[in-house]
């Protein structure tokens, strides 16, 4: 068998049963790269890939280092080793990748993309390098406009950068595109707290709430606003309500402190 059809051959192999072999988690990961895989087939291959990485990542090389593999499945291992590196706790690799795959495409939705998952990579797993995780970031928007994915990871990136102005926008349009996005809006949330926007940061709060309502972290932080603003009663029954969810000292003793401050 010649290198050049070793991957469309795993893939034959995978696809015809032989995945619990011991290589079977090897065949797994090169079913995701098939482009006549069903999906289904597909789907099923990644979940057992991805529980394996050492398998994932070589399965990957075989397709990388493949001198025929088409540019989307090389654009696909690529992406799927960054993935696997990440896990094994390897940034500095996985963004070798990233910058591989961005190097094949052009401009347009796709690079877009894997803008978004090599600036993702700087901002949670290299917190020095925030200026690169911005920059691609904003790539990554003006390729792929309107993605909430990628409105999040560069609106939680203006918030670590302190643009508080910039993340309230960006999470806005988060937002406009999935009302429902927890994470714009408690980047938001954050942000107008920063910036003395009180009122804002409670009505996004509340929204919050609403699509989490057993979440004790929300009811302290919405509390402790209350408290500041010397809405005592509303700042207890938010510590109340965290403490039926969650055993805490510290809480415990802020509520007593708070019904010993208004008399009851």
């Amino acid at each position: 068998m010649n290198q050049s059809s070793t991957p469309m051959a795993v893939l034959f192999i995978c696809r015809s049963g032989f995945r619990r072999t011991v290589f079977g988690g090897a065949l797994s990961a090169l079913l995701c790269l098939s482009h006549t895989a069903r999906t289904s087939e597909a789907e099923k291959g990644c979940r057992e890939a991805y529980a394996d990485h050492a398998n994932t990542i070589f399965a990957c090389n075989v397709v990388i280092a493949s001198p025929s593999v088409p540019i989307p499945q090389l654009i696909r291992a690529l992406e799927i080793r960054a993935q696997a590196l990440l896990s094994t706790g390897k940034p500095e690799l996985a963004l070798v990748d990233y910058t591989h795959a961005i190097g094949y495409l052009p401009a347009g939705k796709l690079q877009g993309y894997i803008l978004y998952l090599r600036g993702k990579t700087y901002l949670i797993h290299l917190a020095d390098q925030l200026p690169n995780a911005l920059a691609d970031l904003q790539r990554a928007n003006r390729q792929a406009p309107g993605n909430t994915r990628i409105l999040e990871a560069l609106a939680t990136a203006y918030g670590k950068a302190g643009q508080t102005v910039d993340a309230i926008r960006i999470a806005s349009e988060a937002i406009a595109s999935d009302r429902r996005s927890v994470t714009a809006l408690q980047i938001r949330a954050e942000s107008y707290e920063k910036r003395g926007q009180i009122r804002q940061a409670l009505d996004d709060l509340d929204a919050l709430l609403a699509e989490s309502p057993h979440d004790p972290d929300l009811m302290i932080w919405r509390g402790r606003i209350h408290q500041r603003r010397n809405n005592l009663y509303a700042a207890l029954a938010d510590y109340r309500n965290a403490a039926r969810l969650r055993s805490d000292a510290d809480l415990l003793a802020r509520i007593q402190r708070l019904e010993q401050q208004i008399g009851k």
